[in-house]
């Protein structure tokens, strides 16, 4: 009321009001709803358990005269009599909500009042907070019943949340005394709320007394009626119109004058202004009024209102005479602020007729002579009294200057409506022609395409440039009035093509204050063009959190000049604040510069923060002796260098200033790397950092660029000792068979032998049970006997005890040579169900991880939640401590993980940690960027550009390389061998060292032995006794000493125009006359009274839209319709939704919608021709909003399934049809099917103002597919796809990874997968084969002949383009598919079992061993009686060539010194012999390979052909940055997948070509194709490329890809998507399994038996022996003549 009373002006509206009210009461009670809103709903047990909480006895709580159930019962039956006849009389078709606490008599009430049909919702009130829940508003009316035994939440309520409350609605409070309802009328919402009636219980039994709120006609509330016997007891009107006749209610208003000195009144300054001693600032409409009242006499005026501040119309002559008086601005803005502010007294209906009745008439007021106020003349109207107060509650009586009366319309009265002003003139002049064009000329420019928003204040300032342009200006646009920061939330900020935004507001704060505070809803990709009074106002945008991430902010600041406007320009990461551009002077610009450079495609040298910490190998610090810090390098680093290096920006490598790594959010604040991108200190962060969900809220992420899976570290459980080794060749039961054997050996030879001494001559040592026993232990020992059975009985036996021991101790050797080389692990944990029962600590230094374990549908996953503790960065060093002591496992990414193992923990090739076989997850490895940053665009192009080129896995392995030769990160393991063969392992000296350093012991031990008996000997002697012979000494088993691991590889396993009546006039004005002009072209200009029809319409598309797309954005799509125009007109005044308005005559005009929507877009179809828009929706699919909700009124249903037939109609969940019915004012409303069935059908009838039934408009149609058959297209393509036939080739069943991913996605969908093969016959098929229809697979998804394409297929950028991509579900790795070499010959073998430096050393043992034997022996004589024998040199030689030959000899050495000697020479000679024989054995089974290509260096230097099936990777290799990548382009061939398989697996078993496929199917080929009885013939290469991510291919804008894409992540987070592969693979390894079996003889499992093949070396030996032994003979036959003799 303040301005309306300071701003009144002298026009007469009497006669609008009368209008008005006339019309108001002929409208029936059907016209004034204005359609239901349909509120939510509590179902009737959810209400009942609400009730039950705090279940009370009955007669509990005030009640105290209801002792009994049934005083009870009958009480709750009159009181739901008398609420159900007030709602049948004045609240049907209401929205009813019903307010009530858990008392037991309005329990029962409750449920009674939910037989009622209107829509209801049901709130239990315990506390103030609960009333938070309730829809205050309501489409039509709203009715609010309130059972409250405890009122207080409500009253407190009441005073406290003044916008949470329905003014307008009608409220019945229940309650035992009246003092309770006056305490509810007289809260601050109460006091003007028009209708509130209570219900209070009177003295007789079942009587009600009924109560009304009084609001203008006095204080308090009076009675009404009585409820007694069941009825009123009179029939007053329960809900009167209060607002129609005031009844001489006293209305206060305050206004407050403007005081120039402090203590001077008004008639003070007004002496002074007259005196010419100061000026008086205030609005025009106080200023006339004083000018008139104080200071004009007979027409003259002696004081005036200077031009430059005064009003905008012609001077008015001054004299006595009637005439005509031109409507200026100061005269009608009183009038619209008398509007605005009784607003809340007047029924909406008659408020919106009286803006609509003046806009129509042009504004045209018929003045009459008036001698009184205009505002005295409105309460006559409204039968009220007016008084003002002045000056601290003096009040005085207003008098308005006399007006003249009018005889004809008013001059100018066609553009009164666009120059509507509220408030003070401006105090600055602009020159608006020259604005105006310079926006025009930058939209032109700059922005044609674009959709723009125009942002304006409703000040003078800016307002006429606004009408111009939106009048000019052809774009798609939106308008929205800013007066505070929520008005910024109905800009729509999302636009599909450009997105261009024109601020024009004096006062900035509320845009500023929304910059720095809403980060997601702002239009960081758009262009704004900022037009301000000063260049300070564009830095104070630019330097806000969201101005800092706009690329593209122009600043137009007024110049120093007349009609000279100078241009800023953002710099982005170019400097700091703005930069002058250039000028606009003589209408043009004075440079032609580029106002919307491209700041992203060149840094120029900016410099970026980047917040990273140490994490090898990802990012790895280069370090001086002294610690310092030198550069950073690793797979992360380099690509960021990349990025800079291209995007030409210089990085600052710094760690989070609070220590903390990743970050953490701690008390609502973000520490670490996480924190610094939060806050905007840091422009991106690296550091393995992982793409989790509970990061996506709070930082932007980059595309992928690796994929890590989540492994544990465990310890490597010490081996079993090595003295154990000699028990490990035989189970324990073994060595119990081994020894009964040896005890009973024995005693049966004796036996045999005894009896058959009985006939005949048999040995007589055999016949000693002594002997007998040291025999048979002998011959267990592989020891020879030189006494023979004599009889057969006892030579048979012997035979097989020669048998059994022989293949005893062959299989004894044998098996003990690899538990030496081999140390025998102990058990360990490989599961995460052993770790689980274990109950070992799990560390981590990402707590991030625990969401995906809490998270896990494995329970012994989420068990490991109670066993984790999370650790620092900067305390590794005691996670790796607890992990080697066995306390604790270690969670971390696969790769940090093993590259700590190759560096700390690794020696000559033995680990004390391993990585455990079973991992828990993947996680896709990012760059984090700030929230909503500029860099995001591009860094992803460049990372994709990256990861193609496969330049990710090359520099990855030059930092690995460079690390190893640090001081830093240098393995530990420096003597492993860089170089070793695979296969068998020759024993080097290194296995075999235990042996000599037994040699080297015989030979000491032998010369102190020797020593000894020298001395003795000479005692002896001297004492003339024969000396006596030593014991002979036991020889200890030797122990090995060379160790080695062989480590377990881990198993990787607007609101556009705001309608909203408080202070939008001139849009409207400016609308309405815009749409005038347009329906005036056509001939179709709208009249005052609309037709029954379009009345109806407009209330179903208010109640659609209320009900359903409340906060969505609306675009109005009409043609030119006089029905449509009507309609178009009324929701424009109608719905407060943000909208566009467009007018469809031809199809290039829905070109200019806005299509995208952030959340929610509506788009209204008035259409009587809608041929355009089919013609429209068939040929424009990337122009249209597939997620929608769209309402196409028509006049036949056959246009609605025609649009619901289209491309994109096929395509859109929601459809909806408003069809003209039969009757006046009814349409039928047609729904979509989608994939429910074809067509559309019918779902509700809008009759007398509401629908006949309250279906559901857009139902989930995505949730349910209600079992409809959606077609695959597919082929075979193992393993990803594997077809189970029958004997006859039949098909029987699909199954592999993707079968199994399309059937888990139909399950949870609830459709039927209908798999078939490409009609055509191709397979994957090209989008540019058939003139660009395609072929194959592509072909029918562009022509929508299939819903999904399965078959191994790539997220390949070029199918964006045509069809759209799911999520991925999987990650192949491109590899290359060799063949394996063929082995060495066999012949060979019998040189393999040692390495050549043991032959060496073998051949000096035989070489030194005859010498020093012969020496030993000679010197031995000396003293006693040796073998003569052993005194000859070459008897020596002859006796040492014997034993490494594993002969027995015949002659003993005599002497102890001798004997030693021999006894370790026997020893040394025995293990020789083990050994080689044993290696030899799998020398001769065991084929040693040839040298294979491994790497792509080796591949690109070969002569090979490089076949491949992928086009893409053509383009791959050749942008690859490794060179030795890159030179697979020189032998690289593209074949289709039309030539035969076979013979491209043909040339690559000849050794023609490579062929490069992904693993999976690489893998699947060679078990099937290229392996036979376990021997393959092809193999994959150790190195690959890069990896391509595996998804299901949709139709363009498929609407199953948003519930598709759900589905697969709740696959791939579950792992299910695993599981399922690899029961396939088992499946499909069973059937091969079988085939192979129908095909091959059953062979044994196990050792093979030696063939000729194995054994081909012995026999080239022998002929070797045969050809030498004859050859020396014939040699020494001519070299000895006696020998001739």
């Amino acid at each position: 009321m303040v301005c309306s009373l300071r701003k009144i002006t002298d026009n007469s509206v009497d006669d609008i009001l009368q209008h008005n009210k006339n019309s108001a009461q002929l409208q029936s009670p059907d016209v004034d709803s204005m359609g239901l809103q349909r509120l939510p709903t509590s179902s009737l047990s959810h209400i009942l358990t609400n009730q039950t909480r705090s279940p009370r006895s009955a007669g509990q709580g005030r009640w105290g005269e209801l002792t009994t159930a049934k005083s009870l019962k009958d009480t709750a039956a009159l009181l739901s009599g008398l609420l159900m006849a007030v709602v049948q009389q004045e609240l049907l078709g209401c929205d009813l909500v019903v307010l009530h606490d858990d008392v037991d008599l309005y329990s029962l009430v409750v449920q009674d009042l939910l037989l009622v049909t209107n829509s209801r919702q049901v709130v239990v009130v315990r506390n103030e907070t609960d009333l938070a829940e309730v829809i205050w508003v309501s489409t039509g009316c709203g009715g609010y019943v309130i059972l409250l035994e405890y009122p207080e939440p409500l009253l407190s309520f009441a005073n406290t949340h003044h916008n949470t409350w329905d003014y307008k609605g009608r409220y019945v409070m229940v309650s035992q005394r009246v003092e309770q309802v006056e305490a509810l009328v007289a809260t601050r919402n109460g006091k003007k709320t028009e209708h509130i009636l209570g219900v209070v219980k009177g003295g007789q039994e079942g009587e009600w007394r009924v109560y009304m709120n009084m609001l203008y006609w006095g204080e308090g509330v009076r009675p009404v009626t009585t409820w007694r016997h069941h009825r009123f007891t009179f029939h007053s009107d329960l809900f009167p119109d209060k607002l129609a006749d005031f009844r001489g209610a006293v209305l206060k208003g305050l206004a407050h004058a403007y005081k120039l000195h402090k203590g001077h009144d008004l008639d003070e300054v007004f002496d002074e202004v007259h005196e010419g001693k100061s000026v008086l600032l205030e609005n025009t409409g106080f200023l006339h009024f004083h000018i008139v009242t104080h200071f004009t006499h007979r027409g003259v005026s002696t004081v005036r209102i200077m031009k430059e501040y005064g009003s905008t119309g012609e001077d008015t002559k001054a004299n006595n005479e009637e005439g005509v008086v031109s409507l200026s601005t100061d005269h009608m803005q009183g009038l619209f602020i008398i509007a605005m502010n009784i607003s809340n007294f007047m029924d909406p209906k008659q408020l919106l007729w009286l803006l609509t009745f003046m806009s129509r008439e042009g504004m045209k007021l018929f003045g009459t002579k008036l001698t009184e106020n205009p505002l005295v003349n409105i309460s006559q109207h409204q039968n009220m009294s007016t008084q003002m107060l002045v000056y601290e509650g003096s009040s005085r009586e207003i008098y308005t200057p006399p007006l003249l009366p009018s005889t004809s319309q008013y001059r100018n009265s066609r553009n009164v409506g666009l120059s509507l002003r509220i408030g003070l003139s401006s105090p600055i002049s602009l020159d608006t022609d020259s604005l105006s064009e310079l926006l025009k000329t930058v939209v032109q420019r700059e922005l044609n395409g674009c959709d723009l928003v125009f942002l304006h204040d409703d000040t003078d300032l800016y307002s006429v440039e606004v009408q111009e342009l939106l009048l000019t200006l052809p774009n798609s646009r939106q308008v929205v009035v800013v007066r505070n920061e929520t008005d910024l939330a109905k800009v729509v900020w999302v636009s599909p093509g450009c997105g261009g935004y024109l601020i024009l507001m004096e006062d900035m704060e509320p845009l500023l204050y929304y910059a720095n505070t809403y980060h997601d809803m702002w239009g960081y990709r758009g262009r704004y063009v900022m037009v301000s009074q000063r260049v300070e106002q564009v830095e104070a945008l630019v330097a806000t959190r969201n101005g800092k991430k706009t690329e593209h902010i122009l600043g137009v600041v007024k110049g120093g000049q007349e009609g000279e406007w100078r241009v800023y320009m953002n710099m982005l990461y170019w400097g700091e604040g703005v930069r002058p551009v250039t000028t606009w002077r003589h209408h043009r610009f004075t440079s032609q510069s580029q106002l919307f450079p491209d700041k992203l495609s060149d840094f120029r040298g900016a410099v970026l923060k980047v917040a990273t910490f140490e994490f090898p190998p990802s990012i790895m610090y280069y370090e001086a002796d002294n610690g310092t810090l030198l550069y950073h390098y690793g797979k992360e680093i380099t690509i960021v260098q990349n990025l800079a290096q291209t995007l030409n920006f210089s990085v600052r490598f710094a760690e989070p200033a609070d220590g903390d790594t990743w970050g953490y959010l701690i008390n609502d604040s973000w520490t670490g790397m996480m924190g610094e991108l939060v806050r905007n200190e840091a422009d991106m962060g690296l550091g393995n950092v992982f793409m989790m969900g509970y990061r996506y809220e709070v930082i932007t992420f980059s595309a992928p660029f690796s994929h890590e899976s989540v492994c544990f570290m465990a310890r490597v459980e010490p081996p079993v000792p090595r003295w154990q080794a000699p028990s490990f060749p035989f189970h324990p039961w073994t060595w119990l068979a081994f020894l009964v054997g040896i005890i009973v050996s024995g005693p049966i030879l004796f036996v045999v032998a005894f009896f058959s001494g009985q006939f005949g001559a048999e040995s007589t040592s055999l016949t000693k049970i002594g002997f007998s026993c040291y025999y048979a232990f002998g011959l267990h020992f592989n020891e020879p006997q030189f006494v023979e059975p004599r009889m057969n009985s006892t030579r048979i036996f012997v035979l097989f005890l020669w048998l059994y021991t022989m293949i005893l101790t062959i299989t004894y050797s044998t098996n003990l040579t690899a538990f030496l080389l081999v140390q025998k692990p102990a058990a360990s944990m490989e599961t995460t169900r052993e770790l689980y029962e274990s109950g070992r600590e799990m560390a981590l230094i990402c707590q991030g991880l625990t969401l995906s374990i809490a998270k896990s549908r494995d329970p012994y996953i989420k068990g490991l939640m109670n066993v984790y503790k999370t650790y620092k960065h900067h305390k590794l060093d005691e996670v790796f401590d607890r992990v080697l002591k066995g306390k604790s496992v270690f969670l971390e990414n696969e790769e940090f993980l093993n590259f700590h193992i190759a560096t700390q923990f690794t020696h000559r090739g033995v680990s004390r940690v391993r990585l455990m076989k079973e991992c828990l997850t993947q996680y896709n490895i990012i760059i984090a960027l700030q929230r909503n940053s500029a860099l995001k665009r591009k860094i992803d192009i460049i990372i994709s550009w990256v990861h193609e080129s496969g330049l990710v896995g090359h520099e990855n392995r030059k930092a690995l390389e460079f690390a190893a030769t640090t001081k830093k990160y240098g393995s530990a393991d420096k003597e492993k061998s860089t170089n070793q063969e695979e296969g068998v392992v020759a024993l080097s000296i290194d296995h075999m060292q235990g042996l000599f350093i037994l040699v080297v012991l015989g030979c000491s031990s032998q010369s102190e032995v020797r020593s000894v008996l020298f001395t003795l000997w000479l005692d002896t002697e001297e004492a003339g006794l024969d000396p006596l012979p030593s014991p002979t000494p036991t020889p200890t088993p030797p122990t090995p000493s060379s160790q080695q691991h062989v480590m377990n590889d881990p198993f990787l396993t607007n609101k556009t125009l705001d309608i909203g009546l408080q202070r939008s006039d001139k849009l409207i004005s400016g609308y309405i006359t815009n749409v005038t002009r347009r329906t005036r072209r056509t001939g179709l200009l709208s009249t005052a009274v609309k037709s029954t029809e379009a009345a109806s319409l407009s209330k179903l598309l208010a109640s659609v839209v209320q009900q359903d797309m409340n906060d969505c954005r609306l675009v109005l799509i009409y043609d030119a319709s006089e029905l449509y125009s009507d309609v178009v007109q009324d929701l424009m005044l109608l719905l407060p939704n943000p909208k566009q308005v467009v007018e469809m005559r031809r199809a290039e005009d829905l070109l200019g919608v806005v299509w995208v929507s952030k959340e929610c877009g509506g788009y209204l179809l008035l259409l009587d021709h809608p041929q355009p828009l089919l013609t429209f929706t068939n040929t424009h699919h990337d122009s249209w909003d597939y997620h929608g909700r769209y309402v196409f009124v028509s006049q036949r249903v056959e246009q609605v399934e025609a649009l619901v037939a289209t491309r994109n109609g096929k395509k859109t969940e929601h459809i909806l049809g408003v069809v003209k019915g039969g009757q006046e004012g009814e349409w039928r409303v047609y729904m979509n099917m989608l994939y429910w069935g074809e067509g559309v059908r019918p779902v509700t009838t809008w009759r007398h103002h509401r629908f006949t039934s309250q279906s559901q408009l857009f139902p989930d149609k995505l949730d349910d597919l209600q079992g409809t058959v959606l077609k695959v297209s597919t082929f075979e393509f193992p393993p990803s796809i594997i077809y189970y036939r029958d004997d006859n080739g039949t098909l029987l069943y699909r199954y592999g990874e993707d079968i199994s991913v399309v059937k888990n996605v139909a399950r949870v969908l609830n459709f039927t997968a209908h798999f078939r093969k490409p009609v055509d016959g191709y397979k994957w098929g090209s989008q540019k084969a058939n003139n660009g229809t395609g072929n194959g697979m592509m072909g029918e998804l562009m022509r929508d002949e299939a819903d999904i394409g399965i078959a191994n297929l790539f997220l390949n950028p070029g199918r964006y383009e045509v069809l759209t991509l799911s999520a991925p579900y999987a990650r192949e790795k491109i590899c290359f598919l060799a063949r394996v070499e063929p082995p060495l010959p066999r012949w060979q073998a019998l040189a393999f079992p040692f390495h050549p430096y043991t032959w060496l050393a073998i051949l000096v043992g035989f070489i030194l061993s005859g010498p020093v034997l012969f020496l030993l022996a000679a010197a031995s004589s000396r003293w006693g009686d040796e073998a003569a024998s052993l005194g000859t040199l070459d008897f020596s030689w002859y006796y040492s060539f014997g034993l490494h030959f594993c002969e027995s000899q015949v002659v003993e050495p005599r002497m102890n010194s001798t004997r030693i000697f021999v006894l370790f020479l026997w020893l040394y000679t025995m293990i020789l012999t083990i050994a080689y024989s044993t290696n030899l054995t799998a020398f001769l089974v065991v084929h040693k390979p040839s040298k294979q290509i491994e790497t792509v260096k080796e591949l690109s230097e070969s002569n090979l052909e490089l076949s491949v099936y992928l086009p893409g990777l053509t383009s791959a290799i050749s942008s690859s940055l490794d060179p030795h990548v890159q030179a697979l382009s020189r032998i690289h061939k593209v074949y289709t997948f039309e030539t035969p398989e076979s013979w491209l697996l043909s040339r690559v078993l000849a050794g023609k070509s490579v062929l490069s496929e992904n693993i999976s199917y690489l893998k699947y080929h060679i078990a099937t194709h290229f392996t036979y009885r376990g021997i393959s013939t092809a193999r994959v290469m150790k190195e690959c490329l890069h990896y391509r991510y595996v998804i299901l291919a949709l139709q363009r804008n498929s609407p199953l890809k948003k519930k598709g894409d759900k589905v697969i992540a709740w696959l791939t987070e579950s792992d299910i998507t695993n599981h399922e592969k690899e029961e396939a693979s088992a499946l499909a390894a069973s059937v091969q399994k079988h085939d192979e079996e129908d095909e091959a003889p059953v062979q044994d499992e196990g050792v093979v038996a030696l063939t000729l093949d194995h054994t081909q070396g012995v026999f080239i030996i022998t002929l070797v022996g045969w050809f030498a032994g004859y050859s020396i003979f014939i040699i020494e036959y001519f070299l000895r003549p006696g020998l001739k003799k």
